[in-house]
């Protein structure tokens, strides 16, 4: 298993603590939807406010090594995410949200 999978495995629990392991010390986070440029205690804090959406799930993960893409939902929003692996941890990541 991967970061991008581990990230959405502690998404789905709610574990804050295993979010953030999953990213490098310097890793940024986009969500162009909205416009953010986040680092990591800013994409934990923005998760943390939805995360009353309901049940996350996983629906696709394609990639092998270094860029992996994730499709998933959390409650009534949609995700398509693109993450950036570098020496087994999230370097950069971008997150589409849609819904919700």
């Amino acid at each position: 298993m991967n970061a991008a999978e581990r990230l959405w495995r502690a998404l789905a629990n709610r574990d804050w603590e295993a979010v953030r392991a999953q990213f490098q010390a310097n890793a940024t986070v986009e969500w162009p939807h909205s416009g953010e440029h986040m680092d990591v205690s800013a994409y934990v804090a923005a998760h943390r406010a939805r995360h009353g959406d309901g049940a996350v799930e996983v629906r696709h993960v394609i990639g092998d090594g270094r860029l992996i893409a994730v499709e998933a939902t959390a409650g009534p929003a949609r995700c398509a995410g693109i993450y950036d692996l570098h020496d087994g941890l999230i370097r950069f990541a971008t997150e589409y949200w849609v819904g919700g």
